[in-house]
């Protein structure tokens, strides 16, 4: 599986196991966390890619949006 640093530190909104928002809680990634990308095509809330950490959080986002923040280690 291919993985992903984060080049750039950035906040998203919460959403639990189910793919539901959880109102006022946002999850921040720090440069350097590391992120593996779900090659299945699934995504929880229908965004392009999904991003899993080793922490069992994860975050989805556009294609163009990973090239920005994230680089391929």
């Amino acid at each position: 599986m291919k993985k992903y640093r984060c080049k750039k530190s950035f906040s998203v909104e919460s959403y639990d196991e189910g793919g539901f928002l959880i109102p006022n809680k946002y999850m921040f990634v720090d440069v350097g966390d590391i992120y593996e990308l779900d090659e299945s095509g699934r995504t929880i809330i229908g965004a392009e890619i999904h991003l899993d950490a080793s922490d069992g959080s994860w975050l989805e986002m556009s294609s163009e949006s990973l090239q920005e923040m994230f680089e391929e280690i």
